[in-house]
């Protein structure tokens, strides 16, 4: 069995344990150290953590108390590994804070939060964004959002207000969903019969959505439907996903015009441009 280990909320020093075994034995520390042959206050440090207990000290309880020494030790052992895991836990949390807020500048958590992506556990919701941009550090992140930038074809509107980052998240997040699934092999000879069957299905108007996403997965193409994010007005995003070709639409416009267009649109980039290089994409 797989088991987690577990750090405790505070380490507990072997003086804790010592002084309980005195109040147990209704004994005075003063008379412990005379039993010990140690000063009060070289006792007093101990029960209260401030010393460790050493070998030489675990023997001394093992005579006075009968208490085995392995046991004294155990504890102090335990008390070091635990306060060093704390020490690590502390500084893991500062620096979970930190990449934090720098991602906050980068990615709208919110809308992620708002698909169910994110939950209240800041270094979980680090691997889980990490995991959706296929990266494993901030730098990355950067480097992929210029690269992104700098390598996908954009229809601009000089009307609209644009947030480039959220573009970059919308498309990630349609890429990181198309990955995962599974289609037909594509073949770009059956284009014309697919053709065929969205303009009958746009036609007839009814389930369009699921009718739409069915066809496309009989003919190798994976389709993605995401609801647009804030300040991101795209309609439609066509890329290469693993071994098929793939469309995303935000159903922005919830129209049957703007779909059949978007839709035919981004088929059209996969007959023209994905088919002969499979590295750019068209939002």
């Amino acid at each position: 069995m797989a088991t987690n280990k577990l750090i405790p909320y505070e380490a507990t020093h072997p003086g804790i344990l010592l002084r309980d075994e005195l109040l147990a034995r209704k004994m005075s520390q003063k008379e412990l150290s005379s039993l010990l042959g140690v000063t009060p206050t070289f006792l007093n440090e101990i029960i209260k953590g401030k010393r460790p207990v050493t070998a030489d000290f675990a023997l001394l309880l093992e005579k006075a108390l009968e208490i085995s020494a392995e046991y004294w030790m155990r504890f102090q052992s335990q008390y070091e590994l635990d306060k060093a895991a704390l020490k690590e836990k502390n500084i893991r949390k500062m620096e979970n804070i930190t990449t934090w807020n720098f991602i906050k500048e980068l990615v709208p958590v919110k809308e992620f939060a708002g698909l169910g992506y994110l939950k209240d556990d800041i270094e979980a919701n680090i691997r889980k964004l990490y995991e959706v941009y296929a990266v494993s550090s901030i730098e990355q992140l950067v480097g992929l959002q210029a690269k992104h930038k700098a390598n996908a074809y954009y229809r601009k509107s000089s009307k609209l207000q644009v947030n480039a980052n959220n573009i970059f998240a919308w498309s990630t997040l349609a890429k990181y969903e198309a990955d995962r699934m599974k289609v037909a092999p594509f073949n770009p000879d059956k284009l014309e019969n697919l053709v065929d069957e969205l303009k009958s299905v746009f036609f007839e108007n009814k389930n369009v959505v699921s009718q739409t996403s069915a066809i496309l997965s009989y003919y190798g193409i994976k389709f993605v439907q995401l609801n647009r994010f804030d300040s991101t007005p795209v309609d439609g995003y066509s890329f290469w996903s693993v071994n098929n070709p793939a469309v995303a639409l935000s159903l922005r416009h919830k129209r049957i015009d703007n779909f059949a267009f978007t839709l035919m649109h981004e088929i059209g980039h996969i007959a023209l441009h994905l088919q002969n290089n499979k590295e750019m994409s068209f939002i």
